[in-house]
């Protein structure tokens, strides 16, 4: 019986080790903390992304339709103005431990499959490990030290919440599969709110660095436009695989990468659930026939490039806000329909409609 070894117990590394599983391999995952849903000191979380989930679903071979609820209620705010839209694209994931999580989902169907994993294990170099081996150890830049892969940091602040009628106010209605987002002068990226399976999680990023005043001027806005108080933020910084136009790489010498170390990431707006599925299961594919697994990988990243080069203009021109929501107040049409680019480059995500459509400006 093959035995491979798996580093990092997320989501790349599950997907990986069930269908490595499904094959007859002994499968061992190496996760240097002590249960699944890793990265505690941002988990559990909630998480909006597109996601075509039933083609997802497909093509990973395993049923994801329990996992991903479709968005009820979404407000997208631009500098001033705070706009109602619909959404057919975007979903909510819950992160983390808890037993209503996607990671819990992948760690039961792991189990029934005879996975074995390795609690406590840390595994700071790819030398580590045998050779055919797959390292998906996520965001930590301990593994993009050792491997050379160039990445940006990222900075952010955020808070959890179970339900509390008290705290959401005016939104406690609509609490479950919720979306607030918003675009302002506070962060070069955006901050969001999500909710599912009872638990709230808001996050204000970025990639460039984060003050505190920065997050007091984010609170302040969500206070007066929606009447909800956050409190309880953290702050947390972090990497992401986004630093060059040749990040996307599915080996690493004799070793294979998954998920964000291997630069399955859309480099726009920093969605990564969907090429951490995807990129699982080319793992799996790589240690077996390499070269196809290289096609396949090639093909769901083949908008990277185009995406970095849309993102490094996007983030240059000190207008980007003040003009989306002129576009958004004046030619709303024109502007749903450019949302569907904003999607292009996630691995494997073929955006077939806008990713918003507007129903109403609420507030400017």
């Amino acid at each position: 019986m093959p035995k491979v070894t798996i580093v990092g117990a997320g989501l790349s590394g599950m997907v990986a080790a069930i269908h490595l599983a499904r094959e007859g391999d002994e499968v061992t995952i190496l996760e240097g903390h002590d249960k699944i849903g890793g990265m505690r000191h941002l988990h559990p979380s909630c998480h909006s992304t597109p996601i075509h989930v039933e083609a997802a679903s497909r093509y990973v071979g395993i049923d994801l339709t329990p996992c991903f609820k479709p968005i009820l209620s979404f407000q997208l705010g631009i500098k001033d103005s705070l706009f109602s839209c619909e959404t057919d694209t975007l979903f909510c994931v819950e992160r983390g431990d808890r037993p209503t999580s996607l990671d819990s989902y992948l760690y039961r169907e792991c189990l029934r499959l005879g996975v074995n994993f390795q609690f406590g294990t840390l595994v700071r170099s790819p030398d580590e490990v045998p050779p055919g081996s797959i390292l998906a150890t996520g965001l930590h830049p301990e593994m993009f030290d050792a491997t050379g892969i160039p990445y940006e940091n990222v900075y952010s602040f955020w808070m959890q919440a179970e339900r509390n009628e008290e705290l959401f106010g005016s939104l406690r209605a609509e609490f479950e599969q919720l979306l607030v987002s918003y675009m302002d002068d506070y962060t070069n990226d955006y901050f969001y709110a999500t909710a599912v399976n009872n638990l709230w999680y808001a996050l204000l990023f970025s990639r460039k660095p984060l003050s505190r005043a920065n997050l007091e001027d984010c609170v302040q806005k969500v206070r007066e436009r929606l009447g909800v108080s956050l409190a309880g933020w953290r702050f947390l910084t972090g990497c992401v695989p986004t630093k060059s136009f040749r990040n996307p790489r599915l080996f690493h010498g004799q070793r294979i990468l998954a998920g964000s170390l291997s630069g399955s990431m859309d480099p726009m707006f920093l969605f990564g659930i969907h090429g951490a599925l995807l990129s699982g299961k080319i793992a799996a594919m790589a240690v077996r026939d390499r070269e196809a697994a290289e096609r396949e990988f090639q093909r769901i990243n083949r908008n990277y490039g185009r995406t970095w080069v849309r993102r490094r203009l996007y983030e240059r021109n000190p207008f980007r806000n003040s003009l989306q929501a002129f576009l958004l107040r004046r030619f709303p049409g024109t502007a749903c329909r450019l949302s569907r680019h904003a999607t292009e480059g996630i691995p494997g995500y073929a955006p077939a409609e806008p990713m918003i459509r507007l129903i109403r400006r609420i507030a400017s």
